[in-house]
C-alpha cells in the first residue's frame, strides 16, 4: 500500500512542481545565454544597455529561484495539511491504507521533492555564477582538490563530508516531521487550527533548539575557538564529534515528532 500512496503523491505533486522546475530550467538557460553573450569579447552592446538588460534578467531570475526554493516547500506543506486534516481528509482517511503508510508515503515523496528542489537550485545558481564570472567547473574542481594537499585534511575531510551531508539530510527530515507534528496537534482544536499549528511549531522549535544547545554546548564552544587550536587533528576531531552528535540529535527528534504525528492522527483525528 505504501507504493500506491507514493505513486498517487508523485502524480498529484508533479502537476505543479514539474512545471515550476521546468520554468526554473528555462530561465537558467536564458540567463546563461545572456551572460555569455553580454560578456563576450565581440559584444557591441553599449555598457548602459547591457547593465539594464542584465539587471532585469537577474531580477526575474532571482524571483524564479526564490519561487522554486520556497514555493516547493510551501506547496508541499499546504498539500499535506489539506489532504490530511481538512475536508479532503475524509477521502484520504477512508482509503484502505494504514496511517503509517499514509504518513510515510507523503513524507518520502515530499522529502524527495525537497532534495530535488535543492539540487536543481544549486545547479542552476552554479551555472549562472560560472557564466557570469567567466570561470569553469574544472577550475572550481581544481580549487577544491587543493584542500586535499594537506596530509591531515586529505585524511579527515573525506570522513567529514559524508557526515555533514547526512546531518543536513536528517535536519531537513527533522524539520518536516516537526511541521507535521505541529499540524497533527493543531487539528485537535475546533477553531484557528492553522494559527495554533504555527504556535505549536514555534514552541517545538524553541524546545528542540534548547535541547540541542544543552546537548552540544561543549562542542559548539570548542568549535568557536577552533581558530586558536594548533592541532589540525584535534580540530577535525571536534568537528567529527559535533557532526555525529547532530546526526543523533536530528534522528531522535525526527522519530519523536513522527510518533506524535502518528499517535494523534490515528487516535485523535478531528477533521473540519
Amino acid at each position: 500500500m505504501l507504493g500506491k500512496v507514493m505513486k498517487y503523491e508523485w502524480i498529484s505533486t508533479g502537476r505543479i512542481l514539474v512545471l515550476l522546475h521546468l520554468v526554473l530550467a528555462v530561465f537558467t538557460v536564458i540567463g546563461n545565454l545572456e551572460l555569455r553573450i553580454m560578456n563576450g569579447s565581440d559584444s557591441v552592446i553599449p555598457e548602459n544597455t547591457r547593465a539594464l538588460i542584465e539587471g532585469i534578467t537577474m531580477t526575474v531570475y532571482v524571483l524564479i529561484v526564490f519561487t522554486a526554493f520556497v514555493g516547493t516547500t510551501v506547496y508541499l506543506i499546504v498539500r499535506f495539511y489539506k489532504s490530511m486534516y481538512t475536508d479532503e481528509g475524509y477521502l484520504t482517511h477512508t482509503l484502505p491504507v494504514g496511517t503509517h503508510s499514509l504518513l510515510w508515503g507523503k513524507t518520502i515523496v515530499a522529502f524527495c521533492w525537497m532534495l530535488i528542489d535543492m539540487a536543481a537550485v544549486v545547479l542552476s545558481v552554479s551555472t549562472i555564477v560560472v557564466a557570469g564570472t567567466g570561470t569553469t567547473y574544472r577550475y572550481i574542481w581544481q580549487e577544491i582538490l587543493k584542500m586535499f594537499d594537506d596530509p591531515v585534511a586529505s585524511e579527515m575531510i573525506p570522513h567529514l563530508i559524508p557526515l555533514i551531508m547526512i546531518g543536513g539530510i536528517l535536519q531537513l527530515l527533522c524539520t518536516w516531521e516537526k511541521i507535521t507534528a505541529s499540524f497533527a496537534l493543531g487539528q485537535l482544536a475546533n477553531e484557528h487550527r492553522v494559527l495554533l499549528s504555527i504556535a505549536i511549531y514555534i514552541g517545538l522549535n524553541i524546545v528542540s533548539n534548547i535541547v540541542a544547545f544543552v546537548v552540544m554546548f561543549n562542542g559548539m564552544v570548542a568549535i568557536s575557538r577552533m581558530a586558536s587550536i594548533d592541532s589540525p587533528e584535534l580540530a577535525f576531531g571536534l568537528m567529527h564529534g559535533v557532526s555525529v552528535s547532530a546526526i543523533i540529535f536530528n534522528l531522535v527528534f525526527a522519530a519523536v515528532f513522527y510518533v506524535i504525528t502518528y499517535m494523534v492522527t490515528s487516535r485523535k483525528l478531528n477533521l473540519e
